[in-house]
């Protein structure tokens, strides 16, 4: 579960941060500490775990992306749920 929790960091470097400041052409709040932080150090916990063989790359294949779905659909959930109840609280 952590390692697909931080390839969800990593991904999340690029969707939305970089895209949305490439095609914006204006920094997006966020950017920085996903490059400077979350890139170096999600791809070192990546490589090191597996290097470690503390999780098998096959195993990483499904569950990696798995878990970057459940995330997301997760976000999706709340993101409805809070537009739920900040319109009847209106």
């Amino acid at each position: 579960m952590m390692a697909g929790y931080v390839l969800a960091m990593v991904l999340n470097v690029f969707a939305p941060h970089l895209f949305a400041t490439v095609l914006m052409r204006r920094y997006m709040p966020g950017t920085a500490t996903a490059v400077l932080l979350n890139l170096p150090l999600g791809w070192l916990y990546l490589r090191q775990i597996l290097m470690e063989h503390r999780i098998e790359l096959r195993v990483f294949f499904w569950a990696g992306p798995l878990a970057v779905l459940a995330i997301l659909a997760l976000i999706l959930v709340l993101l409805a749920l809070g537009r739920r109840v900040t319109s009847t609280s209106a």
